[in-house]
This record gives structure tokens, C-alpha cells and sequence, in this order.
């Protein structure tokens, strides 16, 4: 499962490719202005599906911009078939262009290889000491012993444990777990950390350490 962001104009578009990329259980957050969102929501995703025409600034620009700050896959889906279209979307640093008349079976199928593709270069297993991450099986074993962890909290693990000498706000730390329209509470990121702590507790270790007034960081020593 997947975080993806889909960026066009057409409403009717996103729910489209939301419903197929659902399919495959994929967590989908829709947008038709961009220019809404801030650098850290952008950086919460694995991978940006965008069309090229926006009002204010078009997807050429938006790529280009998502690929300085980031390293996942940004796909073009667009209308235009065109060779200049998909060469200029390939230049602005595209991983992928596809024609919205593409098969309901190929798309999914292309969205998929590129994500298997994001997970290979990200290195699916990251060992912290005696604490390993696998993330092709998003599962967390502390000397060869699985703990019994949730997919959201191992997604949770994982940010945290990818970027560890850095912390990361409450603020921050929802944007990444859920969609901007979720009804879940800011205030139950606190209690989430606190469940993920009580498992890690059986086993005398304690890797999400408090940074005080700010957030939560994973603890490298």
C-alpha cells in the first residue's frame, strides 16, 4: 500500500483514478490546486500522479519543482497523446507518462511496477542495531522476533526510522498517516505513539524517542 497523490483539474478525473488505485489499497489523496499544499504534504507521499494543465502554473513546472524535493515517482496522466507532450513531461524529470484512454489493467499495473521500483531503490530492509524494518512485508523483528505491529503503525516506524535524526511534529506526523478530509483527531497521534511504545515495551526497547514541545524522532542510539 501506497501513499499517492493525484493532482487535475477534472474532478471527475480524480475520483476515476482513485477508485482504481483503491483496488490495489492504496491510500489516495485528491487536489486540484497545488498551489494549496505545503513542501512538508508534498514530501509525504510515494508517488504523484498529475495531468500537465493547471490554471496558474501547468504540470511541466509542478514536476520539476516535486523532483527537487524529493526522490519518488511522479507520473503524467494526460489526455494528450502527443509526442512533444510526453517528451517535454519526460524532461521535467516524469518517471512515467500515460494516456488517460490507457486500459483500467495497464495503468494499475504500470502504477505498481514503479512503486515496486521506488521500494527497491529505497532499500526494503533497514536495520537499526537488533531492530529490523522489512518493507516489503511491513513487518518490524527485534533479535528475529516479529513484533506484532499495525500497517499504519509500521508506515508511522518507517517515516521515523528512514529520516532518524530527524523529528518530526504531530502536525506533521498526521498529514503523513491520513488524508487531508480524514475524521480522525489531531489528538489521537499522541495515543498512537504511546500503542506503538507498549508493544515495543515487551521487549525493553524504546526507539521513538520525545523531542519535548515539538514532536517524536527515532532514537539512533
Amino acid at each position: 500500500m501506497a501513499k499517492i497523490l493525484v493532482l487535475d483539474n477534472d474532478f471527475k478525473a480524480l475520483i476515476s483514478v482513485r477508485n482504481l488505485l483503491m483496488q490495489d489499497k492504496h491510500q489516495v489523496v485528491l487536489e486540484t490546486n497545488f498551489q494549496n499544499m505545503s513542501e512538508t504534504q508534498i514530501k509525504a507521499f510515494d508517488m504523484v500522479i498529475l495531468d500537465i494543465k493547471f490554471p496558474e502554473i501547468d504540470g511541466y513546472e509542478i514536476c520539476k519543482y516535486i523532483k527537487r524535493i524529493s526522490n519518488y515517482p511522479v507520473i503524467f496522466l494526460s489526455e494528450s497523446a502527443k509526442e512533444s507532450d510526453k517528451v517535454n513531461g519526460f524532461l521535467a524529470g516524469a518517471d512515467d507518462y500515460i494516456c488517460k484512454s490507457v486500459g483500467e489493467k495497464e495503468f494499475r499495473a504500470r502504477i505498481g511496477a514503479h512503486l515496486r521500483r521506488q521500494g527497491k531503490d529505497k532499500n526494503n530492509i533497514l536495520e537499526c542495531k537488533d531492530i529490523v524494518l522489512n518493507f516489503d512485508l511491513r513487518t518490524i523483528t527485534y533479535h528475529h522476533e516479529k513484533i506484532p505491529i499495525t500497517s499504519k503503525e509500521f508506515t508511522l516506524c518507517g517515516l521515523l526510522a528512514k529520516n532518524a535524526e530527524r523529528v518530526f511534529t504531530r502536525e506533521q506526523i498526521y498529514e503523513y498517516l491520513y488524508d487531508f478530509n480524514s475524521d480522525v483527531q489531531f489528538a489521537s497521534i499522541t495515543e498512537f505513539v504511546y500503542s506503538i511504545r507498549k508493544k515495543f515495551k515487551k521487549y525493553n526497547i524504546d526507539p521513538i524517542g520525545t523531542a519535548w514541545g515539538i514532536g517524536y524522532r527515532w532514537n539512533i542510539n
